[in-house]
C-alpha cells in the first residue's frame, strides 16, 4: 500500500500534515521529505495527523523521532494526533508517549499543545 500525504496551513500559525496509508520501511522516505519539507516553512505548531494511518513500524517511528529532534531550539512545536488506541499503544511500548506529544483528536492536540 502506498501513503499519501497533505498539508493544510491554518491561519493561527499551525500546519497539519495528513497521512493515510501504512507507514512501513517503504513507505517512510516519501513521509520523511513531506514531513521534512513541513518543518523546513516556518509555524508555530506543526500537528502530524495520523487519523487515516493504518499501521506504521519502526522506521516511520525514526522518522518522526528525527523531526522532534531537528525542532529542538526552535520555537515549532511538533505534536500528533493518534485517535487508534492500537497505533497510541505502539508509541506507548517504544516509551515515547514522553517524548512525543501525543493527542487523540486535533481539537485537543490544538488546545493542549498550544498552552503547554
Amino acid at each position: 500500500m502506498d501513503v499519501r500525504t497533505s498539508i493544510e496551513s491554518r491561519g493561527d500559525g499551525t500546519r497539519i500534515l495528513r497521512v493515510a496509508g501504512e507507514l512501513d520501511l517503504h513507505t517512510s522516505p516519501r513521509f520523511q521529505e513531506q514531513l521534512q519539507a513541513a518543518i523546513e516553512q516556518p509555524c508555530e505548531l506543526l500537528l502530524v495527523d495520523l487519523t487515516d494511518c493504518d499501521y506504521l513500524d519502526s522506521t516511520a517511528i525514526h522518522v518522526l523521532v528525527q523531526a522532534k529532534r531537528s525542532l529542538n531550539g526552535r520555537a515549532d512545536k511538533l505534536a500528533l494526533i493518534v485517535p487508534s488506541p492500537h497505533l497510541r499503544r505502539i508509541f506507548e511500548l517504544a516509551r515515547l508517549d514522553d517524548l512525543l506529544q501525543i493527542h487523540p483528536d486535533p481539537a485537543t492536540a490544538l488546545t493542549q499543545t498550544t498552552n503547554a
